[in-house]
């Protein structure tokens, strides 16, 4: 197993990942996993033909936001789920999602920019125009 994007919850005791597990045959699968910070309680969240990916924690540990190729095939979507793995959502298309400081808005790329939108895909906005990656927000 690889792990990337690595996301600590708020409280500092999980660590969310995007994990890559080895399947018999040509291929892995990517996943979103979390891990206590001492190593243990390793769970894998998603388990499926989709690839989930750039977990990144809400700010009150309530919601994991992830990127996701499971609702239409060929596109990228933002979705966010429990810290449990359940009642995954779709948010609105897109790539590389983070959330703001409060929780109440997630940033975004589109291959032609850069977008907020609300938890619930209400209100997208665009930011900025061409091409972008691993968005952040600051205080």
């Amino acid at each position: 197993m690889d792990a990337y994007h690595p996301s600590w919850s708020p409280d500092g005791s999980r660590i969310a990942f995007t994990c890559t597990i080895s399947l018999p045959g040509p291929g892995n699968q990517y996943d979103i996993c979390v891990i206590n910070k001492s190593g243990t309680g390793f769970v894998r969240l998603t388990n499926d033909v989709a690839f989930d990916q750039t977990p990144a924690w809400s700010p009150d540990g309530g919601r994991i936001v992830f990127m996701t190729n499971r609702f239409a095939a060929g596109q990228t979507d933002v979705a966010w789920m429990t810290p449990s793995g359940t009642d995954i959502t779709r948010v609105t298309n897109g790539f590389d999602p983070a959330w703001s400081i409060d929780g109440s808005k997630l940033v975004f790329v589109r291959s032609d920019g850069l977008f907020t939108v609300n938890p619930d895909g209400s209100d997208v906005t665009r930011l900025t125009t061409g091409r972008h990656r691993a968005p952040a927000w600051r205080p």
